[in-house]
């Protein structure tokens, strides 16, 4: 009961203003009507105010107490609580005692009445003081009333020209200086004079500075500290310190001299900047993710002043503590596909910035020019400008002119500023916004900064934050703007209306719907118009999201309001359970009874435990339900969600329905399943209303039918409206009235009239919006599967912490034998969140292979390291949802999740499925669905629906869910009445009511009755088995241990139940901890750590735990940097925790990142761990313990697995008896270089990854191998001078692991992969032109389970990768290596061998001891492959021995006096500078990381009949005579070159690529013009018939053996240097050209790079000089060629037979990846 009083100053007395209110003095007691309790009283505060003041007081009724003894209670001798009262028995029987609570008097007690916040409508003149200030802080408006100048919202520019060095806290403490740049601008900084003179002390100390100020702490621009101190007769300076000194002041306040406050105790804050007039440099520092962060560099710091210490550039500004960094839009015009377009250290050495380890260092410069020089439209404004301004009009008369003006909302308004041009920087253009329809100011300025050498660039974003001074007033304003941006961006009109539809019961709203309810959104009105035109209803006040108009777009729109739209099977949606409860109490007009004057509220606890919604009771941020719930059956078919389906479970569905037939029958109460008050005090001791009385009930229906009573269609037709709609069937409204009729002859109309509700209540049109027909059959609950008596029974267990848990508080590194790690940890996670040691508890991890030998359990999770000590529990560390292997430089390119989203994340650590490939279904459900066909499963979730449960919904297996508490009694009201309102009446009714839907009724309506029959129907089971099993003491009665206590009885169970193998979930909330981590984590961890302990024990004793995995999870870890809240951000990887009594336990699996420093290779650069194991890698195992062992099935439940190979766990490796391994793994592995020529600058997508190393895996035959792509780098670039690209051909490098279960197979594998056969079905499958070269293997080692193939984390980049090759290495590594080696190869055919880097010195004996000679080349060259051909004139020379590669150029190495002992003219024109060299003499202590490579013998890339390879580029003789003559086709591979030129009058060839050149000498048609077709060097390539997804041109496989017959017909046609045939694949004739220009024919000289034949050289080994036409073996046994020419004819039905054959292949291997699970026989297949 509320109390007004008022008074005044003159009469202090408290006069009560109400009629219920007693006149009360100051110190008057307050009485009560019925309550004379005088010691209880409330004293209420003299008034001071002349005008009168008013104030409220709160008289609240509570129960159960004595007023005379508060500690106690009044209990009568009949054993009720009662008052003392005067008042008749039953009446006020809660009313006990007062409590007082004053309210907020509706007016301050002061002289007036002061807004809270006043806006000024026009500019006030400065008085006084005033005029000296550049910023107003707080001001008294009058005595003893003050004001905060609250400033409009106002952007800077963090870059801007001429920055000055400012300082704070110079006082002699350390700790207390600081030192960054600010913007002379701003009023950022105090003012700061020097001078010396006789006002202020000491006065010997010109460096010393003052702080002259108008008030404490005043900020100046740096033109007002100028004139402030020239007021006073002081300068600007560079001060070595400032005031408070010692016996001296140091700031002078309001012209008052600064001896004035000598000796005074008003010295500065700390960290109060003062100007200098020093310079200062803006600098940025930028991450190798992108990144960057502001590093300001201050000049001409001082030392302290009495200290040898230099005061630190403030944190977040300093380029070595700065964590403050953001993304921008990069922008560059040298872009490069494939390299990153910003400063790195990787691409392009930090473009002339400094290189901080994976950062850049680099200076910035600023350009700031107009964007218009004329009036543009206004959509050329809000697209261009990027600025905001400050509307002209505020600023005083004159800074601004208009040069054109106009209130039209398309116009463009223009002012410019005084003394400045038209159209400059300062010009304001003003547009009407497109959202808010107000008015937007924004500046005629493009601002952008350039960084390092300029090549790269960036947009100054404007920001609400002073850098120097921050205000806690920017943070609202940058909320503010941020919620305007969301509030305005064009996707939240059909968010917002999706979300609402929802609510309001459509669940799958049709597009016109959500188009109509985004337009009143937008519009901030709706119109509603009648059929026929009659009336018009308009909602809404036109402002963007006006509420009512949404609402009424929803609901008075046609699918709204037609019938027809409810026979839309997949229309409406399920009502959610709050909205059913309010509307029975709404719609029966609940009362409340007159002796209730409880102030609790009506509805009791029990509202969120019956329904799964309360009306302020909401779980977490999440609310109750998830908004894109996809159910089980037809509606994950059709892909139709039902949010509010998630609480469709059998513990919802009887309670709530309970609770509802409970209000119906008996009133609001807490008896019989009701959700009424639950007065636990003893005042009741009956249960509601089964007297008809009312007397222990605190609310019941009065609703009462109209009219005839006694008539059942009268009565049922109106409970239909109120309940229904109409929607309700015929039958269904037959079988009501039927009832009723009973019930009204046996019993009247009120008993009839309860039965009637009780069954309209039952019915599905009650509980879902749209019709539902019937077809007469009855509804059969879901059938179970038979026990399989002869396999033993296992369980597993998910408990998921919802909320992203920041696991890194659970498992930590341990000092002990990890004390760098832990110094790393500690640092990032700072002293607030860190763990000392006194905080875990220690475990060993010494046989883990982690980077650490101890880890620290926290110790509120001490059951964690006992489980863990006893050999049964893992931790899993770094673990998370991967698609594939990442680090921090390809995560963003290979990951498609919606990382760091809450539901998103945990729907994926549910469904372990990362490209959908299952359609939704989880982890745990597939696992049954595998097993179901010939075992027992059962899937149970406590208290909610879990979709890790949820399997394939063609099999028709429901989740069972039960609550904590078990499964209570359906219908279980005691009232009497007549035999036709008791259960066993009405409850076959029920079931009859929900009989089987037809075919194209609602699927929501069918969904609810299967639930309403299967929870009846299995209440009734689980209660007849857990009645037989008790719960055990040894679990607490917490949250999650009423959870996992239930799990336990249902383990127990299991017999009972006819189960061989059950999955369960369960979740715990309130993980989500952004705010003050520790204080709320902690008792969560306690709450975990009794459950768990608990459970295990209670399992143990039992003797079950042998039979049972838990597994603890959460579905994301947190950032390891805390927030500026005391809490952690999301992240991504985390650790989890596995047990059970045959876990093979006391390790931590996965691989702990190396290092905490947010630039590690495997953190996300904004302190996310990224994960190192994925969750397949966990789920393997267990999936193999649970029995499902055969590969296609484990591929059906982990659908991803394939794309982690060997980086798994299997069962024999996580469990005690385990024998499930890995097939593909133990044996030898391989890494290669695949390299794509793409017509498409893009990586590899998903599906093309998976399609390929399924090729790989296919084309193995019977060896058993995995596959993983690791890593791709694309490139526009050409690597190597023997590749030429075609036009719009781009390099995509493709790195891959292939392992295998054997050994010695490495050479297979690298030859399978190479084959013609592989390669077109890898250009197969991808959807782009695509040509493909050969895998080059660049490590051989054997594998094992796991692998981390990826290596170990660093804080280093992965070195690029190497160039790839067309052949293996002859050397691969022969051991086990960590990570992919980076050492170089060089292919065979180019005759080098890596010795090692930095080797080419005395270490090894192919160079003479001490030194040697070196001629060096160029400085551009990229890679290793380029110095062979720039050494090959060389390797004749005897001393010659190897090269050097590194800093782009090439060195060509002799022994030491090469240069003098041979006397070649080679060698002499090389020494001479022709060779572009000169010789050097070459320390062994210098040139250290260059790459040092030997000569080797040359190996022919592949053998060719009839010729003899000569290397590559070396198209010479054996007279060293150049040929001068050549004729290029194109051909498919170097035999098919050989065949061509073996019919001319050729010397050999040469092939490049797919340009095959035919060597003739220069005698050969003679008459042909050397510059034909662009002369010499090089040719083209014809272009290549592209292959596409469905077909590829025909792979002839050609027989190489020298001897062989080769399956080719020869034309009878002779071929001349004009008339060329085509080779096999060929496409065109070329013509005699020079091989190269300007060329000397008799091949005197040297051979330089610039005219150096680059490809692939053969020489004719024929001893004729003419090759004319065979057609059989001749006399020496040389091969007969012929050419195989295709008429058109047969290319057509050659094409069409391969794009059949290659369909026919990608069919089979779509079946070998996965196969959709529905029933035993798919299995089979």
């Amino acid at each position: 009961v509320d109390y007004y009083f008022s008074a005044s100053a003159s009469n202090p007395d408290w006069k009560f203003i109400t009629v219920v209110a007693p006149p009360v003095g100051e110190s008057s007691p307050l009485t009560v009507p019925f309550i004379k309790a005088p010691e209880i009283t409330y004293t209420l505060p003299k008034c001071f105010s002349p005008s009168g003041c008013q104030q409220a007081v709160r008289v609240v009724l509570r129960s159960g107490r004595n007023p005379g003894n508060p500690g106690s209670s009044t209990i009568r001798n009949d054993g009720k609580h009662k008052p003392d009262s005067d008042c008749p028995l039953g009446r006020f029987d809660d009313a006990d005692d007062l409590v007082f609570e004053v309210l907020p008097s509706q007016r301050p007690q002061d002289l007036c009445d002061f807004q809270t916040i006043v806006t000024l409508d026009e500019n006030l003149s400065c008085d006084g003081r005033l005029c000296f200030v550049d910023t107003v802080r707080v001001i008294e408006v009058v005595p003893g009333v003050f004001y905060e100048y609250l400033h409009v919202p106002c952007v800077h520019l963090p870059f801007y020209e001429d920055p000055v060095k400012v300082f704070a806290g110079w006082n002699g403490v350390k700790k207390f200086t600081a030192t960054m740049c600010a913007n002379k601008k701003l009023s950022s900084a105090l003012s700061t004079c020097c001078g010396i003179y006789t006002d202020r002390q000491p006065t010997s100390k010109p460096q010393w500075a003052d702080v002259l100020s108008e008030y404490r702490f005043e900020r100046l621009t740096y033109a007002g500290n100028e004139a402030r101190c020239e007021d006073w007769g002081r300068s600007v300076c560079n001060p070595q310190r400032i005031g408070h000194f010692a016996m001296w002041g140091g700031h002078c306040l309001h012209r008052q001299s600064c001896l004035d406050i000598s000796g005074g105790t008003k010295q500065l804050k700390e960290y109060q900047y003062q100007w200098t007039d020093s310079s200062c440099a803006i600098q940025v520092r930028i991450m190798s993710s992108g990144l960057l962060a502001i590093v300001h560099d201050p000049k001409d710091v001082l030392e302290i002043f009495n200290g040898d210490e230099y005061p630190d550039v403030q944190s977040h500004v300093n380029s070595n503590s700065t964590v403050s960094f953001f993304f921008v839009q990069w922008e560059t015009e040298n872009k490069t596909v494939g390299k990153l377009e910003y400063p790195n250290p990787v691409d392009n050495d930090c473009d002339g910035g400094t290189v901080l380890e994976d950062s850049c260092l680099c200076n910035t410069t600023l350009r700031e020019t107009t964007v218009f020089n004329s009036t543009p439209t206004r959509e050329q404004v809000l697209a261009d400008l990027k600025v905001g301004a400050f509307d002209p009009t505020m600023f005083s008369d004159g800074e601004y002119t208009a040069l054109s003006e106009s209130s039209d909302p398309s116009a463009v308004s223009v002012y410019k500023k005084k003394n400045m041009a038209d159209y400059s920087i300062e010009t304001v253009f003003r547009v009407m916004g497109n959202h808010d329809r107000n008015y937007m100011y924004l500046k005629n300025i493009r601002s952008v900064v350039f960084v390092c050498d300029g090549v790269f660039s960036f947009r100054n974003s404007p920001t609400f934050y002073d850098i120097v001074d921050p205000e806690v007033i920017s943070a609202h304003h940058e909320t503010e703007a941020y919620l305007d941006h969301v509030h305005n961006h064009d996707n939240t009109p059909p968010f917002v209306c999706k979300a609402h539809l929802k609510y309001f019961g459509y669940s799958n709203p049709s597009p016109q719907h959500v188009l109509a309810c985004s337009a009143a959104f937008k519009d901030g009105s709706f119109t509603f118009i009648d059929d026929d035109g009659s009336e018009t209803l308009t909602y809404g006040d036109g402002r963007r999201g006006n509420l009512a108009a949404v609402a009424a777009s929803i609901v008075l729109h046609n699918d709204a309001l037609s019938p027809a739209a409810d026979l839309d099977p997949a229309g409406g949606g399920i009502k959610s359970p709050l909205l059913k409860l309010m509307q029975v109490m709404r719609s029966f007009e609940l009362k409340r009874t007159l002796h209730h004057r409880r102030t609790d509220g009506l509805l009791g606890k029990w509202v969120q435990t019956a329904f799964g919604e309360s009306p302020y009771g909401t779980p977490d941020q999440f609310a109750f339900y998830t908004l894109d719930y996809l159910p089980a059956g037809k509606h994950r078919e059709a892909h139709l969600v039902a949010p509010e389906a998630e609480l469709l479970n059998m513990g919802f569905i009887i309670a709530s329905q309970n609770a509802l037939y409970s209000l119906i029958q008996i009133g609001l109460s807490s008896c019989d399943g009701g959700i009424g008050p639950d007065w636990d005090r003893g005042v009741y001791s009956e249960c509601g209303n089964i007297d008809g009385l009312l007397t222990n009930t605190a609310a019941y229906l009065g609703f009462t039918p109209t009219g005839d009573l006694s008539s059942s269609g009268n009565v049922v037709g109106q409970l239909a409206t109120i309940l229904t709609s109409d929607r309700i069937n015929p039958s269904n409204r037959a079988l009501i009235e039927d009832a009723y009729t009973a019930s009204y002859n046996a019993a009247g109309a009120d008993e009839a009239c309860r039965v009637a509700q009780v069954l309209m209540l039952s019915i599905p049109s009650f509980h879902t919006i749209n019709k539902f027909a019937v077809t007469g059959n009855d509804r059969t609950p879901t059938p179970q599967a038979e026990k399989d008596e002869n396999t033993p029974y296992k369980a597993i267990v998910s408990v998921s912490l919802f909320g992203g848990m920041d696991s890194m508080t659970m498992l930590v590194p341990h000092p002990d034998g990890c004390q760098g790690l832990y110094d790393e940890y500690k640092h990032q996670r700072g002293e607030d969140l860190y763990l000392a040691t006194s905080g875990v508890v220690k475990i060993d991890a010494s046989t883990s292979e982690q980077p650490c030998t101890s880890f620290g359990v926290n110790t509120h999770l001490d059951v964690l390291a006992d489980v863990y000590n006893a050999g049964e529990g893992i931790f899993w560390t770094n673990i998370g949802h991967l698609q594939k292997p990442v680090d921090r430089n390809n995560f963003a390119a290979e990951t498609l999740t919606q990382l760091f989203s809450h539901h998103t994340m945990k729907e994926e650590s549910f469904k372990v499925d990362a490209f959908n490939e299952r359609g939704g279904t989880g982890i745990l459900g597939r696992m049954n669905d595998v097993l179901s066909g010939s075992l027992a499963t059962g899937q149970i979730s406590i208290d909610r629906s879990l979709s890790v449960l949820i399997g394939d919904p063609s099999l028709n297996r429901n989740v069972d869910i039960i609550t904590n508490r078990g499964s209570d009694p359906f219908y279980r009201v005691r009232r009497p009445g007549s035999q036709a309102n008791n259960r066993t009446t009405l409850i076959p009714i029920m079931l009859e009511m929900n009989a089987e839907a037809q075919e194209y009724s609602s699927f929501h309506a069918s969904l609810w009755s299967q639930s309403f029959i299967d929870s009846q129907t299995l209440t009734e089971d689980y209660r007849t088995i857990l009645n037989e099993v008790n719960s055990s003491p040894l679990i607490p009665n917490s949250g999650l241990g009423k959870q996992l206590d239930m799990i336990y009885r249902l383990i127990k169970s299991a017999d009972s139940r006819g189960k061989n193998r059950d999955v369960f979930a369960c979740e715990m909330g309130g993980f989500d901890q952004h705010f003050s981590l520790k204080e709320q984590l902690h008792p969560l961890f306690k709450d975990i750590n009794s459950a768990l302990k608990g459970f295990r024990d209670a399992l143990i004793d039992s003797h079950l735990w042998d039979k049972v995995t838990v597994i603890l999870h959460s579905e994301f870890g947190r950032s390891i940097t805390p927030n500026a809240s005391g809490g952690t951000d999301h992240g991504w990887g985390g650790n989890h925790f596995m047990m059970g009594g045959k876990v093979n336990g006391g390790r931590v699996l996965g691989h702990h990142p190396e290092s905490y420093d947010l630039d590690d290779l495997h953190n996300t650069g904004r302190g996310a761990w990224i994960p190192t194991t994925s969750n397949e890698a966990m789920w393997y195992g267990v999936t193999q313990w649970y029995g499902i062992t055969d590969g296609l099935k484990l591929k059906y439940v982990l659908p991803n697995v394939g794309n982690f190979g060997c980086q798994i766990y299997s069962e024999e490796n996580l469990y005690i008896d385990g024998t499930g391994g890995i097939p593909g793994c133990g044996g030898d592995e391989v890494e290669l270089n695949q390299v794509f020529l793409v017509g498409e600058p893009r990586l590899l997508n998903p599906d093309e990854q998976v399609d390929f190393c399924a090729i790989v895996i296919e084309s193995m035959g019977e060896i058993n191998v995995l596959c993983i792509i690791l890593d791709q780098h694309l490139s526009a670039s050409v690597p190597s001078a023997r590749r030429i690209l075609n036009e719009n051909e781009f390099i995509l490098d493709v790195k891959y692991i292939v392992t295998s279960d054997r050994i010695d197979v490495t050479d297979q594998i690298v030859s399978t992969v190479n084959t013609d056969d592989f390669q077109a079905d890898a250009a197969a499958i991808l959807q782009m032109p695509v040509r493909i070269e050969p895998a080059v293997a660049t490590t051989n080692a054997p594998s094992s389970s796991p692998t981390f193939t990826q290596g170990i984390p660093s804080k280093s980049p992965t070195p690029a990768p190497t160039e790839p090759t067309s052949s293996p290495s002859k050397d691969p590594t022969s051991s086990p290596s960590p990570k992919p080696t980076a050492q170089p190869v060089i292919p065979a055919f180019l005759g080098y061998k890596f010795v090692g880097a930095g080797e080419c010195q005395n270490s090894h004996s192919f160079l003479a001891p001490q030194t040697y000679d070196h001629m060096q080349f160029g400085s551009s060259y990229s890679l290793p492959n380029d110095c062979p051909s720039v050494c090959a004139p060389y390797r004749d020379v005897s001393g010659f021995r190897g090269f050097e590669f590194g800093t782009s150029s090439c060195m060509c190495l002799f022994d030491r006096g090469t240069a003098e002992n041979d006397g070649s003219a080679t060698w002499k024109a090389g020494k001479n500078g022709s060779a572009k060299g000169e010789i050097f003499r070459v320390l062994s202590d210098i040139e250290i990381n260059r790459e040092c490579y030997k000569m080797a013998a040359i190996e022919a890339p592949e053998d060719v009949d009839g010729f003899a390879y000569v290397g590559y580029g070396h198209c010479l003789d054996n007279s060293n005579r150049r040929y001068e003559r050549t004729i290029e086709m194109s051909a498919e591979n170097m035999f098919d070159c050989g065949v061509a030129c073996s019919s001319l009058d050729y010397r050999g060839f040469w092939m490049q690529d797919a340009a095959c050149h035919c060597l003739f000498d220069a005698k050969i048609d003679d008459g042909d013009d050397d510059d034909d077709d662009g002369g010499g060097g090089g040719s083209k390539s014809a272009e290549k018939p592209k292959r596409g997804k469905k077909g590829r041109t025909k792979a002839r496989k050609r027989k190489k053996n020298k001897g062989k017959q080769s399956n080719l017909r020869r034309q009878p046609e002779q071929y001349s240097v004009d008339n060329v045939a085509k080779p096999p694949g060929g496409s065109k004739s070329g013509k005699a050209r020079r091989a190269v220009s300007n060329g000397p024919i008799d091949g005197s000289g040297p051979i330089t790079k610039s005219d150096y034949v680059e490809g692939h050289c053969y020489k004719s080994i024929s001893q004729a000089t003419t090759n004319p036409a065979r057609t059989s073996p001749n006399e020496q046994g040389e091969v007969n060629y012929v050419l195989d020419k295709l008429t058109e004819e047969e290319k057509e039905i050659s094409q069409g037979e391969e794009e059949n054959r290659m369909r026919q292949r990608k069919r089979t291997r779509q079946h070998k990846r996965g196969i959709g699970l529905s029933n035993e026989k798919k299995l089979a297949g």
